[in-house]
């Protein structure tokens, strides 16, 4: 907008305040923006961070509203951090998992769509939640080489092996009302262990 600056003006941007189950928010000087009013001219080098808080475990999608202006005919990507991945949102929503807690450098909005490299394995990329009677594990760009679920007490409740998929969905799980214990292995060995209230 004519007369903003890419810092913090009064008039062009809004502080957050409260927020739902699921917020989304820009982040501009360590200040948490629902409306964040960018300089002129348009630079596509512009990076904008997001910030991510849920209460909820699970799998979320986010998606453009409306256009206007220059961004009718401007791209506009979101660059997912975790997974190593930009996404072009004008070509539609982005679906990503997350567990419980605050994110707040996953997601950036990027005008270029510019090469990632190769990823790195970050064990944040492993969310394991409880979805109605399931348990679900998703990970990311590694491959679930197998899913091994214990109750508290150490007793083996489901061994799944062989899987080779980037999510295992577990229906098998009797109702607990307990601390379970996933324990998850990729296909390159490594074994993260995450507790969940079943």
């Amino acid at each position: 907008i004519e007369g903003a600056t890419n810092g913090l003006d009064r008039g062009f941007d809004g502080s957050l305040f409260g927020g739902n189950h699921v917020t989304i928010y820009s982040i501009n000087d360590s200040q948490k923006l629902a409306i964040q009013g960018r300089a002129l001219p348009f630079d596509n080098s512009d990076v904008v961070n997001l910030g991510i808080k849920t209460t909820i475990a699970g799998a979320f999608t986010i998606s453009l509203d409306m256009l206007d202006g220059l961004f009718v005919n401007q791209d506009i990507y979101l660059k997912d951090n975790l997974q190593n991945a930009i996404h072009n949102l004008k070509s539609g929503p982005y679906s990503f998992t997350t567990g419980i807690g605050t994110f707040e450098n996953r997601f950036q909005i990027v005008y270029r769509n510019e090469a990632l490299g190769i990823p790195e394995f970050n064990p944040e990329s492993i969310v394991i939640y409880k979805k109605d009677k399931d348990v679900v594990v998703t990970s990311g760009t590694a491959t679930i080489e197998g899913v091994k679920v214990f109750d508290i007490q150490g007793r083996l409740l489901f061994d799944g092996q062989k899987i080779n998929a980037s999510e295992k969905v577990i229906k098998s799980l009797p109702p607990t009302d307990q601390v379970l214990i996933v324990q998850v292995v990729t296909t390159e060995g490594i074994r993260i262990s995450r507790k969940i209230l079943y």
